[in-house]
């Protein structure tokens, strides 16, 4: 799971990256939406591709059998001996020579749980702003025409747009011209 996610992620930073390099300015918005539908879906298609080259880590990082009792080499080079009972100041022996586990985090839970309350924080998000210009829609005198819907604003703000709707302020004499831009 947390290498899906790794690799969803590594493969849509870098389409965005393209996008903010090479795409952020330019007037093409339909190709510009597109690109960004097209980066998300093959973000989430990227990590089931089988990859020419592999990452192995030979080193265990997260030893899980580190009570295994040691071995000690004597000097006169015979063989090994299992590690004698260490002896106490007041005369008590340890059994064996086990490390005390460390309380260590279940990584992947982690992992899920930082994803999730990212993903819940920027769905409320979005679903508030989409709320918001549906708001500004059914609020708002619409203009109807061929290709896109105009949403005459009350307040002054500069023009945006989202899908086929243009959003300008009320007072804005320059109709001609941003109809030219959409």
């Amino acid at each position: 799971m947390i290498g899906f996610i790794l690799k969803a992620t590594t493969a849509l930073v870098i389409f965005y990256a393209f996008y903010h390099a090479f795409l952020v300015k330019e007037s093409m918005f339909r190709f510009n939406r597109f690109f960004l539908i097209f980066a998300l879906c093959f973000s989430m298609i990227v990590p089931f591709l089988q990859m020419p080259f592999s990452l192995q880590i030979t080193e265990n990082l997260f030893p899980e059998n580190s009570s295994l009792p040691t071995t000690v080499k004597e000097d006169s080079g015979q063989e090994e001996a299992p590690a004698q009972p260490l002896a106490w100041e007041q005369g008590e022996t340890e059994n064996s020579l086990e490390t005390q586990p460390i309380a260590s985090s279940n990584w992947n839970t982690t992992f899920v749980g930082i994803y999730l309350l990212g993903l819940i924080l920027f769905l409320t998000r979005f679903f508030l702003h989409l709320v918001q210009l549906v708001r500004l829609i059914c609020n708002n005198l619409t203009i109807r025409e061929k290709e896109c819907t105009y949403v005459l604003l009350s307040q002054k703000t500069l023009p945006f747009t989202f899908l086929d709707f243009l959003f300008f302020p009320r007072n804005c004499k320059e109709m001609k011209i941003l109809s030219c831009c959409s």
